[in-house]
């Protein structure tokens, strides 16, 4: 017998926004556009849920509020290099390994689309070689207007009938609540948008309890504290559109999981960004875009038992400018940027910046209605170094209704690119040694080189399509981490040494199949289908690429008979994934206490994992309902060997449009 956990999520939402029309046209090549009609009707609750609705990306979490991404082939959990931007500001909340896009204050209800990028490719002065979400919110409407939401939570089930059994666990209750208040100004010419965000996140999961405890001075449930606040305003005009954005963050007993130390560690993390971007147009040919931004992210000691201070504040500096010639079937741009970042710490260090310059242009142009090419290139470079980045995309209708694409890249980084942990070591930041974390690196460490390619058939009918894509990916002189890991009795943490293997390369290759059928304006299904694997490389690429799934079905549907009335239902199949580093903790038994314990393994297995949500529209809009079931048949789901398990949810909403005109 297992425990069925059960938790629901009541969330309310009062708003005075009226009805926008999505800016999400038709995507571009090589990129999906999330409509926010979509997102709404999706089960997207928090920015998190955003990644697992990209069928190209496999995620994982060890707690459900921080996510690690492989973007379509790109790169895997060993390595990350997604970047997130919103309406056009790059935003990197990242308490030092991970991307914290929970920190962004921003509510799922102010989202006009997102921007996927899934190949590389430019876009807004980067050049997005691992991946790239770029958020667009929705325009203010003339006036004040006035967004409120509020969202409340409880654990049920445990105890339970299990009280005086062998099957009690421990009575968890509150499942996290969560405050959004934003403010929107728009007289003639100009706007401002004020949001405000507080958040809570208990971490209950009791495969994480004693690590938890033991590195927290409280007997009770750690239950994290976040705090964010956002100022954008902004100046629209015939010919200039410019926005000066301000957000800070502070999350106060965050458990970061750092993978040397094999558990997590409580901290304090601060994240702040200061910029401006806009659009000055000279003629209807001439446009000059700007972006200059200011971000710091700190790591701030939280009072633990285990004494550990991570010492960290990196502050970044970044610009660029960009001028595109907009023609009848071409554009062209050329850009030029600049970056500094800085490390704050107390160890001493050998340089404590670093600074890169770029430069950059694209071409996009048609030749007629059958072919499109677009391609862009980028030099980086420093006083030392230099790096070369291009892509190629081609975009072939052979017939009506289906089409051929073909896109192809090289992508070289420089060694500071990455800004991570082992760039920082190499330069005398010394954390692991002060801890006792016995590190070896195996080398010196190289500038990667990425190369890929991709081709796709299309065809698009009046009520079917059908993409089927073939990608190889060649990833060269990539940093590998491994650790021989053993369990840790006393607290369920894990602890073996730290291998860094700075020049290790491989080859992947990626196929995906994805159906979508309309029989009916009200009725849609989409089916997605994927298979990737190393297929050549070193034995530790091999081993890397083995934590992420070999196969990954998706499948959704949609179901709205009545505008007022709407049935989705999502279906995630991901095939086993084994992780190296956990192969002497396989199937080791942690006793939490007298009546639980817990198993851990270094093969986590195939989950089938459905979610189905219900929507309702009542008084032509003005309100709106909708019931949310995560893992309705309570599979037993994990992401990550060490991480928690997540069990059956339910999540009630209910929004109140009020509108101002």
């Amino acid at each position: 017998m297992r425990i069925v956990r059960t938790a629901y999520l009541v969330v309310f939402i009062l708003s005075f926004y009226g009805a926008e029309e999505s800016m999400c046209a038709s995507a571009p090549p090589g990129r999906r556009c999330i409509a926010a009609d979509e997102l709404q009707t999706s089960g997207v609750t928090r920015l998190g849920d955003i990644l697992q609705l990209l069928d190209e990306w496999t995620v994982q979490t060890t707690d459900g509020y921080s996510w690690h991404a492989s973007v379509n082939g790109l790169n895997s959990y060993a390595g990350e290099g997604w970047i997130i931007m919103v309406d056009g500001h790059q935003l990197a909340p990242s308490p030092m390994l991970f991307k914290d896009i929970s920190a962004i204050p921003l509510a799922v209800e102010v989202i006009d689309s997102v921007e996927v990028m899934n190949t590389p490719q430019l876009h807004g002065g980067y050049f997005a070689g691992k991946g790239l979400i770029h958020i667009h919110t929705s325009s203010p409407k003339r006036g004040m207007m006035l967004h409120v939401v509020g969202l409340v939570g409880d654990e049920t089930g445990d105890p339970g009938p299990y009280r005086y059994t062998d099957y009690q666990t421990p009575n968890v209750d509150r499942i996290g609540r969560e405050g959004l208040f934003t403010v929107d100004f728009h007289p003639e010419g100009t706007y401002a948008r004020i949001a405000v965000l507080a958040r809570d996140h208990t971490f209950t999961d009791i495969n994480m309890r004693h690590r938890i405890f033991g590195a927290l001075d409280e007997d009770k449930w750690a239950n994290m504290s976040q705090l964010s606040s956002s100022v954008a305003v902004g100046i629209d005009g015939a010919r200039h559109h410019g926005e000066l954005y301000l957000a800070h963050a502070m999350t106060s007993k965050y458990l970061l999981f750092f993978q040397p130390l094999g558990r997590e560690v409580p901290v304090t993390t601060v994240w702040s960004h200061a910029g401006a971007a806009g659009t000055v147009t000279a003629g209807e040919r001439h446009r000059v875009d700007y972006r200059v931004f200011y971000e710091s992210n700190e790591l701030r000691r939280y009072d633990n038992m285990l004494d550990f201070d991570f010492d960290w504040k990196m502050r970044s500096y970044t610009g660029n400018t960009e001028l595109a010639y907009l023609g009848r079937t071409a554009r062209l741009s050329v850009g030029a940027g600049f970056e500094r970042r800085e490390l704050d710490t107390g160890y001493r260090l050998t340089t404590d910046s670093y600074q890169v310059g770029s430069v950059y242009g694209s071409c996009d142009k048609s030749y007629g209605a059958r072919l499109r090419q677009s391609g862009g290139i980028m030099v980086r470079f420093t006083a030392k170094e230099a790096a070369l980045k291009a892509s190629l995309l081609h975009d072939v209708a052979i017939t009506r209704g289906s089409g051929v694409m073909a896109s192809l890249s090289f992508s070289r980084y420089l060694l500071g690119e990455g800004n991570d942990l082992w760039f920082w070591v190499g330069r005398g930041y010394g954390l692991l040694d002060t801890y006792g974390i016995d590190c070896t690196v195996h080398g010196a460490f190289q500038r990667s080189t990425n190369v890929t390619s991709d081709l796709s058939w299309s065809f698009d009918g009046d009520d079917f399509s059908v993409d089927i894509t073939g990608s190889y990916r060649y990833l060269g002189h990539v940093q590998l981490e491994r650790q021989d890991l053993l369990l840790n009795p006393r607290d369920c943490s894990f602890e073996g040494p730290v291998h860094v293997f700075p020049d290790e390369s491989g080859h992947t290759a990626m196929g995906t199949l994805a159906l979508r059928y309309h029989p009916s304006p009200v009725f849609s299904h989409r089916l997605f289908y994927s298979y990737q694997e190393a297929v050549a490389g070193s034995e530790r690429f091999r081993a890397a690429w083995e934590s992420v799934p070999h196969h990954a079905v998706h499948y959704s549907m949609s179901y709205r008979p009545v505008e007022d009335f709407s049935l989705w239902s999502y279906f995630r199949y991901s095939s086993s994934s084994y992780w190296k580093d956990y192969t002497e903790v396989d199937r080791t038994i942690c006793q939490l206490d007298d009546r639980t314990s817990t198993v851990y393994n270094a093969r986590i297995p195939s989950a089938y994992i459905l979610d189905v949500q219900v929507r309702k529209r009542f008084l032509d809009g003005t309100m709106v309902g909708s019931l949310l079931a995560r893992n309705l048949f309570n599979r037993e789901h994990r992401l990550h060997p060490a991480g928690a398990s997540f069990d059956l949810s339910f999540y009630v909403q209910l929004q109140v449009n009020l509108h101002t005109n």
